[in-house]
């Protein structure tokens, strides 16, 4: 008897064949079925095929399968609903025959018929029937094999309407629909683990005791019935807590501390702010007097009084005359309360506490001119804090391609494995000194990417005027597509180049004369990753293009090197414009790398601006053409005259080809014998050197003066069709004949 086994060949029909019995050395779990097996004694043998670390225990489980029935649910204690489809599971041997499937209303007094279901079916979808009753039982049937619920069920209704009423300090109240049939309700409220009982009603309210009416709490309720029917519990409801449609004559809470703000804080050299409570009459009688308190740490109490009667259902800002006055960094505790002389009917609203962490900067702040761009051994750098309310992820750092294309170190939230929707991480910068300022600028950088129009991100800085008590300027606010400085990403994305970055500037004199910090609050929408770097603070001034070069005469096909480093003004944008270079555009102050394929004279602008205004720079770049020999000739008699046509040349050197050579620029040159002469021209110039050569042929003819030796007449003159030329020659010379 061998292993049921698959054939692993990698065959798309054999993968998809059943499995059949075989030697098995791939798997470590195996099962052997033998069918009606005789009676005796049965050898198990296992061999270890590859065992790499010596011998290993085993496990060997056996069953019989018989033709006997199982039922797997109901079995007996569920609550079952009317009208609800639940799936009835048996368990079986074979498929042949059929299963007759039934049930009962009175603990198997009687059955009914429910369906019939073929022999290789385990289950059916039950529609459960619209009756109550505490003896529901099923049963299943084949040949002579049955099987029924252990058990009996119940089948009743689940009670709606199930709401909070009120909220006081020992009890809470609830209500709920009646149901038919019902002759009682049991109360659910969830205890350490579990939804536990605690209390049982024939009517349709209950006040559930409690000993704290704060804090959550989660409420349900089921009915009875007879013939002990046990409903199902409907799902549990959410009690906030707190008081809640509770009539008391005299109660006052302190509803928060609106002022000064829990969590992190930072300050300039001391905290001194106000002290802000919400008070709240939650009572039936007006109250007076009434006082309020606060206390930090352990220190003394700080008792004042309310200037007037606080009506029923007043609530009142309050603010006390002494403020908080911190003057070391550290941890603090700042608790406040209100108290009625008279007496408080309920005093577990009465005090509020918040956790301060002060974090102040030994000074005013940092002066102008700031810049933070992370690359510090330590993250969140000094004075800088992080909030992150719901305690998931949050601003931290990564290495990427920056702004400039180099590598840095920005800061980032990855909002790309990061789903709580709305949630808020806030990084606060150091203190700025802006009080001496008469003008001044914010620019950092950001890159962002969407994962779709659905799931995007948002980004606002705030900014305080306090040194960071308080944040009440907004200054940035993008989210989305107006965020994003690249195209929608489906798979997490990071900077790789530097126009995947965006710089943003913003003015801030509006605000000089403050000790200033920001906040940069990233908004989760679970979309893709976020990252900011290269924060600066800086005196802004009206901005002046300035254009740097590190040459404007170059040759063809060669490179300038433009920036705009020496521009002034502060948070600036930059837009260049270059006449036939390649490219013709760019962003940024530099350095941009232009090539120059032609000669001639091009325009280089540069546009600068920021919330100032705007300012152009202009210069002109000559590209000179590839030095290049070239020459004519004239000649006459043996005289050559050459005329120089090179380009961009500034020395010559000529070789006439008879063994003299020139080096003026258009020589001319008296050849003493005909021939073919090769004349070579070499040239030199600021954009290289050339030669040219081409090959002239010299005739030199011989002239004698005749005046006064020969006389010549011509006959007859006029002539038609003929004549004669005469020559006399003077004695003593040779004749000569025509």
């Amino acid at each position: 008897y061998l292993p049921w086994v698959l054939d692993p060949t990698p065959d798309p029909v054999i993968l998809n064949s059943p499995a059949g019995k075989g030697r098995d050395s791939l798997n470590n779990m195996e099962q052997i079925a033998i069918d009606d097996p005789e009676a005796g004694t049965y050898q198990l043998h296992v061999v270890g095929n590859v065992l790499p670390f010596g011998n290993h225990r085993y496990f060997v489980t056996w069953e019989f399968r018989t033709e006997e029935l199982t039922l797997i649910y109901p079995i007996g204690g569920e609550s079952l609903v009317p009208g609800e489809t639940v799936r009835v599971h048996w368990d079986a041997e074979g498929t042949d025959g059929f299963f007759i499937l039934q049930w009962s209303a009175n603990g198997g007094g009687n059955w009914m018929p429910i369906a019939t279901a073929f022999g290789q079916e385990r289950m059916y979808d039950w529609t459960v029937p619209n009756i109550t009753t505490g003896r529901a039982k099923f049963r299943i049937t084949r040949g002579s094999f049955t099987d029924a619920s252990d058990e009996v069920f119940s089948i009743a209704p689940v009670p709606t309407g199930l709401q909070v009423v009120e909220g006081c300090p020992d009890y809470v109240r609830l209500t709920w629909d009646p149901v038919p049939d019902a002759t009682g309700y049991d109360v659910f409220m969830l205890g350490d683990r579990y939804m536990e009982v605690v209390g049982s009603t024939d009517q349709t309210q209950f006040d559930v005791p409690i000993a704290n009416p704060f804090g959550e709490k989660w409420f349900a309720v089921r009915m009875t019935g007879p013939n002990e029917t046990i409903g199902r519990r409907t799902v549990a409801i959410r009690f906030e807590g707190g008081l809640f449609n509770c009539p008391l004559a005299q109660d006052v809470s302190v509803e928060e501390i609106k002022a000064p703000a829990a969590g992190p804080l930072s300050a300039c050299q001391s905290l001194d702010e106000p002290i802000v409570i919400i008070v709240k009459n939650n009572g039936l009688e007006g109250l007076f007097p009434v006082e309020v308190a606060f206390q930090v740490d352990n220190q003394a109490p700080v008792v004042e009084s309310l200037p007037d009667t606080l009506q029923p259902g007043q609530t009142l800002a309050y603010t006390f005359s002494q403020s908080l006055l911190l003057t070391s960094s550290g941890d603090y505790t700042l608790t406040t309360w209100a108290s009625i002389p008279g007496g408080d009917e309920f005093l577990l609203n009465d005090t509020t506490s918040i956790a301060i962490s002060l974090d102040l900067f030994p000074g005013t702040g940092e002066p102008l001119d700031y810049s933070e761009d992370f690359e510090g051994p330590s993250f969140p750098p000094d004075f800088y804090s992080i909030i992150n309310p719901d305690g998931g992820q949050t601003w931290q750092t990564r290495n990427v391609t920056g702004s400039n294309g180099a590598s840095t170190t920005a800061v980032f939230l990855d909002y790309y494995n990061y789903n709580n929707p709305g949630s808020e991480d806030v990084l606060a910068t150091v203190p700025i000194d802006l009080t001496q300022a008469t003008s001044a600028g914010l620019e950092f950088d950001v890159a962002y990417a969407q994962f779709n129009d659905q799931f995007s991100d948002g980004m606002r800085v705030e900014m305080s005027l306090d040194c960071g008590f308080s944040f009440t300027e907004v200054i940035y606010d993008k989210a989305g597509a107006q965020l994003a400085t690249i195209g929608n990403q489906s798979a997490q994305w990071f900077p790789t180049q530097a126009s995947h970055w965006r710089r943003e500037a913003i003015d801030l004199t509006p605000f000089v004369g403050h000790s200033v910090v920001f906040r940069f609050i990233g908004i989760n929408g679970f979309g893709n990753t976020l990252l900011i770097d290269n924060i600066n603070v800086f005196q802004l001034s009206a901005p002046q293009a300035v254009i740097n070069a590190d040459n404007l005469e170059i040759c063809e096909d060669n490179r300038i090197t433009f920036d705009a480093n020496a521009s002034t003004g502060g948070g600036l944008s930059y837009s260049w414009s270059f006449q036939n270079g390649i490219p013709s555009a760019a962003s940024g102050p530099g350095p941009h790398e232009i090539f120059y394929p032609a000669d001639g004279t091009f325009s280089v602008t540069l546009t600068v601006n920021n919330a100032l205004g705007e300012s152009t720079a202009t210069e002109m770049v000559n590209i000179l053409p590839t030095t290049e020999a070239d020459f004519t000739v004239d000649l006459n008699a043996g005289i050559a005259t050459f005329l120089n046509a090179s380009i961009n040349a500034t020395s010559y050197s000529w070789d006439f080809g008879d063994g003299n050579t020139s080096t003026d620029e258009n020589p001319v040159h008296t050849y003493s014998e005909s021939g073919s002469y090769t004349v070579t021209l070499e040239v030199s110039g600021p954009c290289g050197e050339d030669s040219f050569s081409t090959t002239i042929d010299v005739v030199i003819s011989s002239v004698v003066e005749l005046d006064g030796r020969f006389k010549a007449s011509i006959l007859p003159n006029p002539a038609r069709h003929w004549l004669h030329v005469v020559l006399n020659a003077p004695s003593g010379t040779h004749p000569v004949q025509t």
